[in-house]
C-alpha cells in the first residue's frame, strides 16, 4: 500500500477519528452499489484503499481492527481542522 493512502486527497496528517468517519464512508457507499473508483472519488482516497476497508469490512465487521501503528511525522493539525477536511 503507498505511503498515505488512506489520508484523503490534500491532506499531509491524519487522526484514528477522521480515518474512522472515511471507512465508515466507504462503507456505506458500498452498500449503494458504487464502483470502487467512484466512491475513492467521493471520499478523496485512492481506490485501491476502498477495495481494503470493503474488505476488512467483510471479513471483520464493525469491529475492524484499524490501521497497525507506525513512525512517522507528528501531527501538524489540530483535530477541529483535522475534522474539518475529512466531510
Amino acid at each position: 500500500m503507498p505511503h498515505g493512502a488512506m489520508i484523503p486527497a490534500g491532506r499531509k496528517t491524519a487522526n484514528t477519528h477522521s480515518l474512522s468517519d472515511c471507512r465508515a464512508r466507504i462503507v456505506l457507499l458500498s452498500t449503494e452499489g458504487l464502483s470502487g473508483r467512484e466512491i475513492g472519488r467521493r471520499t478523496g482516497v485512492a481506490a485501491q484503499t476502498v477495495g481494503k476497508w470493503r474488505s476488512r469490512f467483510e471479513r471483520d465487521g464493525i469491529r475492524s481492527p484499524s490501521d497497525a501503528p507506525r513512525g512517522g511525522r507528528p501531527r501538524t493539525i489540530g483535530d477541529e481542522t483535522d475534522k474539518a477536511l475529512c466531510k
